[in-house]
């Protein structure tokens, strides 16, 4: 009986999202994760371009 929402945060919050929920019983929190993860998969793909890797501060080397 629940309806979808969409939830929109920056990547700095959907990093605290994970982090909190990597404290939790993994009983608790893998469903949640898989269910972010595979809702993140069904939406539309990223725009093409470059890809912020690690935790987005890393700063990275442009190929030669």
């Amino acid at each position: 009986m629940s309806a979808d929402r969409i939830v929109r945060l920056d990547l700095d919050e959907w990093q605290r999202v994970l982090a909190v929920l990597s404290q939790a019983p993994w009983a608790t929190a893998n469903p949640l994760i898989m269910k972010i993860g595979e809702q993140l998969r069904m939406q539309e793909p990223a725009p093409e371009g470059p890809r912020p890797r690690g935790n987005g501060v890393d700063v990275e080397v442009a190929p030669s």
